[in-house]
Order: structure tokens, then sequence, then C-alpha cells
């Protein structure tokens, strides 16, 4: 008789489960609404038993769908509408009518997100630069083996790194095909490179420091770039370590290196093309002399030398340790430098048994090693520098190598045991010696670095904290000692 009261009891028992559904959830607090299995659906399959269930599953089914509508360019589309097309999902921004394309279009489609819906090739995340769209502001792209994103507004045909303004530098990517060198590309002179981007350009890395347009040329151009190192990207000719000068150069900076006429040169300050390297000059200061065996330089009284550099001298590799002016050379009796190791390569030098002939003017440091009257002799101190006294049987200070006389039982000593260095990590077995042992370490300068007994096993010394480079291990036993040297890196 009254048919809408069953309508209003059906509404009834709905509102009551989902009352109920929402009452239990709450509790739980581990509702997962994006679930095909929640409760609201099992509790409406129970309570009504009706369509309304499959019809909840369906709507679910709908929304975990990712696919988008492909643009069709007869259809029109209004406001909000999103679409796929050309490997990007765009979405309708105006009431434009058909025919207005995405990407194409000035403000008629909004840029969402690139996506892959087949046949898209993308570079890091990004398609290749298409001329003929128009790219809006925060879009990114792939072009010449570079990523780039949009800056403004422009239109079409507005090309990344050749458009002031339009498009800004992210990182160089390998999309293939790419020629990098030391990470970076070589110089194009039709590329407008902003600030902070690197090139390869003459055997040299250099950095944009200015907002300069195409053409501003590493080098060549005052102000425009910044010299980071050389770097021999193939067919450079490098004179311990630098190029040769060139008189069209600008040198941009203080401390640049070069070679010319013999010597490794530096500039004082920044210096425009046509300054020739000249002695005495406010240009240019002197190095050293250029060596061809080796890869530094060889040592001159004028320079001053910052600690760490590397030079030659007298048949030796050096490193020097402090801020000494000019005219400290390696060798003399100063604390200047650091033995690092004797170069037998050089035509300059004789060498006998792999070291040079003893010179009365040198300083030799504990360990440093000479030929003289047909012996090979070292100097077995532990902390005191040999200067102008020479090798001889019956001082202390000089020990024979390959003697007759030498102490038989260093030599037996040398020959029972085992030490080497390895990661900050002294190695020693001394099980086939009598009695306790003691080991000593010094650097270059005689200065002791530990000293510790030994018994006779086989363990690990763990070195103190130290800097990297060349120390000596002497080892006494009883009467006997000998050296070992090390390198720390």
């Amino acid at each position: 008789m009254y048919p809408h009261k069953h309508n209003l009891l059906f509404i009834f028992i709905v509102l009551l489960s989902f009352q109920t559904i929402e009452a239990k959830n709450t509790e739980n607090k581990s509702t997962d609404l994006n679930s095909k299995n929640t409760t609201t659906v099992s509790d409406f399959s129970n309570i009504l038993n009706s369509p309304i269930s499959t019809f909840s599953q369906s709507s679910e089914q709908q929304a975990d769908a990712t696919e988008y509508e492909e643009y069709d360019n007869n259809k029109k589309y209004t406001k909000g509408d999103i679409v796929y097309f050309n490997c990007m999902v765009w979405e309708k921004s105006n009431g434009s009518g058909a025919g207005t394309t995405p990407g194409k279009s000035n403000g008629a489609w909004k840029f969402v997100e690139y996506y892959n819906g087949g046949g898209c090739t993308f570079y890091n995340g990004v398609p290749e630069f298409d001329s003929s769209i128009i790219y809006q502001i925060g879009m990114s792209v792939y072009y010449n083996c570079t990523i780039w994103t949009k800056t403004n507004g422009s239109g079409a045909g507005t090309t990344p790194g050749k458009s002031n303004g339009a498009w800004e530098f992210v990182n160089y990517y390998d999309g293939g095909d790419c020629k990098f060198i030391d990470g970076v590309l070589e110089f194009d002179s039709s590329i407008i490179y902003q600030i902070g981007m690197s090139v390869y350009y003459n055997c040299t890395i250099w950095t944009k420091t200015n907002g300069s347009g195409a053409g501003t040329t590493p080098g060549k151009s005052n102000g425009a770039w910044e010299f980071v190192n050389y770097y021999d990207g193939g067919n450079c000719t490098f004179y311990n370590g630098v190029l040769e000068f060139d008189p069209s150069m600008i040198y941009e900076n203080s401390g640049f290196k070069v070679y010319y006429n013999g010597k490794i040169w530096i500039s004082k300050k920044k210096l425009g093309a046509g300054n020739t390297p000249t002695e005495g000059g406010w240009a240019w200061g002197i190095v050293g002399e250029y060596i061809p065996e080796i890869d530094t330089v060889k040592y001159h009284e004028e320079a001053v030398y910052q600690p760490e550099t590397e030079i030659y001298f007298n048949c030796t590799l050096w490193k020097k340790v402090d801020n000494s002016p000019a005219g400290t050379a390696p060798g003399d009796n100063n604390d200047a430098w650091e033995f690092v190791e004797y170069f037998e390569n050089s035509n300059e030098c004789t060498f006998i048994d792999g070291v040079p002939e003893y010179d009365d003017t040198m300083t030799y440091l504990p360990g440093m090693e000479v030929y003289y009257d047909g012996n090979v002799w070292v100097n077995n101190t532990t902390n005191q520098k040999i200067s102008g006294d020479t090798p001889n049987f019956t001082d202390s200070e000089w020990s024979a190598k390959n003697s007759s006389t030498l102490s038989v039982a260093d030599d037996i000593l040398k020959e029972n045991i085992t030490l080497y260095y390895n990661s900050n990590r002294i190695y020693y077995d001394f099980t086939k010696l009598e009695n306790s042992s003691q080991i000593v370490c010094y650097d270059v300068k005689g200065s002791m670095i530990f000293s510790k007994e030994i018994n006779n096993e086989k363990d690990v010394i763990e070195l103190p904290s130290i800097q990297q480079g060349l120390y000596f291990l002497q080892v006494l036993n009883n009467n006997a000692k000998t050296f070992k040297k090390i390198i720390v890196l």
C-alpha cells in the first residue's frame, strides 16, 4: 500500500551499514582505501546481496587504470581534459575548439608529464628536443649530448644552447654517439655557453665565467673562460705536464704554467696575448728546466716552490715540505725537502747498481744510498744527515752493502726476517731470530715516528696516523741492524 516505505527501509539499512563500517575502521585505523577487498564492499555483499557490490568493484578497477586518452585532432576538448600526445600528457587549459594541438597551440594546453605510451625514446627521463614544439617553462629536453630546462615562454624553434635566455643547462648526458673528454664536450663555437658550463679545447679544460654569447673561444676571449686543467684528449704534446707557450693565448690567471725555450714557466698575473716568457720579466717566472724523461721539472734556484711540489735535482726526485724561500736547494743541509727516489733514466746521471755516484756537495738522509769506490753505501744512521763525509769502512755512519767486510751479523739478520708494509700496517715475521728485537721508524728528515720492542714472533703493527711519503724502518737485534724503505700512500 505504501511502496515508498520499502525504499526508506532500504536506505536506512544502507546508512546503518556505512555507520557500522566507519566505526570499525576508526577503531582499527587500518583501512586501505585503494584496496579492492575493502570492508565496505564485503559488508555491502553480506547485507544487501545486490548488484551494488558489483558496481563498487567495477568503479575501483576503473580508478586503478593508468592509461590516458590519446589526443584526437577532430575532437573538441573542454578545460581540464587530459590527453596523451607525442610521448607527453597534457591538460586542456581553455575552451578552444578542435585542432588546437598540444605543444603546438599557445595557451591551449598545459604540460603535465612525460609518458611513454609506446615508441618513445627518453634520455635521462626526457625526450629529444623537437623544434616544432612550443616548450613551456620547466619542461626539459635532451639535445646535443646535454639536458636542458626551458626558462621562458618563447615559441617553437628556440634551440637549447642557441637561444639566449630560453633554456638553462642542467648536465651533460651521453645519449649515444657522444664524445666526452674528461667528462665534458669539446668546445663548439655555435653554442651559447652558460656560466658554469665546462668544455674541452686545445688540450685544456675550461669553465665559462660570464654570460657572453656564442663564439667566445676559451683562452682567446677576455674574462669569458677560466682555466681548469690540462688534459690530453688526443694529439696533445705535453712538456713535463704543460703545453707549449702560445702567443695567441690570453692566459687568464696567475699560476698558468707553459713550456718555452727549454724551461717551464709560470704566469705571475693575468696576461694578454703575445706576452712571451723572458727571464727577470714582470709577466713570467721560471719554475724549472724541462727534462724530457720525467713528468716533473728541474730545480731552479730563482723559483719559489710551494709545499708538496715535486722537482728533479741531481739525479734525484724531491718533494717540498715547507714554505722556505727561493734558493733552498734539495740535498743541502736543510729540512725544506723530502727525498722521494733516485731517478735512473736521466741522461745526465751515471748510475751504478741502481744508485748515483757519491757527491761530496750533497746531504744524504738516513737510508739514502750511493756508489763509491767499488761499493754501494747506505747512510745507516737513525736520524743523522751526512754531508761531506766520504764513505769509508771506519766510519760508522756509512755501511757498505756489497763489500766482503759487510757485517756478517747484519747479513744474517736481513736474511732471517720478513718485513713489509701494506694498508697502514707493518707485517713482520721474526720467528727465526733469537732474543727480542727493536723496530724503529724514521721519516726522511730523520725524525723518529715510533719505536717498538718485538719478540721473536709473527705479528702486525698498526701504524699511527702519518702523512704520505717515504719512511725507513730500522731493525736492531743484538749487535746487528738492517734497514727497510716503505712508502705510505
